[in-house]
């Protein structure tokens, strides 16, 4: 499926559902106030609600599959008539120990994720409902922590043009042996060039990350840049 910008359309959403044949019924939240209600600021957010209203909420951004098919047969044993699903997982021990993909969305429909354990945001960043926008008169920045993950940055360039984010680890260039394939050095500085919108690979071979965890800063000038989302993968779950 290619990629989508965000928020995808009623349109956009019914052609997935269609593609995969997938019959569940589906809420567009254009308004995000469902996500608010539910507090479903991180991707993917997982809640169980049980015939009689009760609700199993599972953490956001690292749903553990072994817990969640547990939760799940639970609930079917309370539905007379209905035959149990054959177990993926035998037991809870049987999960890969890892977590999960985080996907953060910055625009402030999303305020409540905001937080310096998530990241934060510094200088005149121009924030609307679905991303950050740089205005270009001043610096702005932007710091999130981490540990052993792999890091992309959901960006956006005016039409036409390019802008740049630097890119500095502990205050440092990226090193070699973290930099995503997005990732370029002019003048001893670590940069990524946005050129329209896509995800942007800031840090890669996170097993290199030290374990206490780094800072990630992110800065830039340039006018119209549109931040929309910071995504972060487990090093458990790299593929290269």
């Amino acid at each position: 499926m290619a990629e989508q910008n965000l928020p995808l359309s009623e349109e956009v959403v019914r052609n997935i559902l269609k593609e995969y044949n997938y019959t569940l019924p589906v809420l567009v939240d254009q308004s995000a106030s469902f996500s608010k209600a539910w507090h479903a600021y991180v991707s993917p957010t997982v809640s169980l609600v049980s015939k009689d209203g009760r609700v199993t909420n599972f953490e956001g951004g690292n749903l553990d599959p072994a817990l969640l098919e547990k939760s799940i047969q639970k609930a079917l044993k309370d539905i007379p008539a209905v035959a149990l699903p054959p177990k993926e997982y035998t037991s809870e021990s049987e999960a890969k120990p890892c977590g999960h993909n985080h996907t953060i969305f910055v625009g402030n429909r999303f305020g409540k994720a905001w937080s310096p354990e998530v990241f934060t945001a510094n200088g005149p960043w121009i924030s609307h409902p679905l991303w950050l926008e740089s205005g270009g008169k001043e610096k702005v920045q932007l710091d999130l922590m981490t540990s052993k993950n792999k890091i992309g940055i959901l960006a956006e360039s005016k039409p036409g043009r390019s802008s740049r984010i630097n890119l500095f680890l502990d205050g440092q260039k990226v090193p070699l042996n973290l930099r995503g394939r997005d990732v370029q050095e002019d003048k001893g500085n670590t940069f990524v060039s946005v050129q329209g919108l896509k995800m942007y690979e800031a840090i890669s071979h996170s097993m290199n990350l030290k374990e206490a965890g780094q800072k990630l800063t992110l800065t830039t000038d340039s006018g119209g840049l549109k931040l929309r989302a910071l995504e972060t993968l487990p090093n458990c779950l790299e593929s290269d």
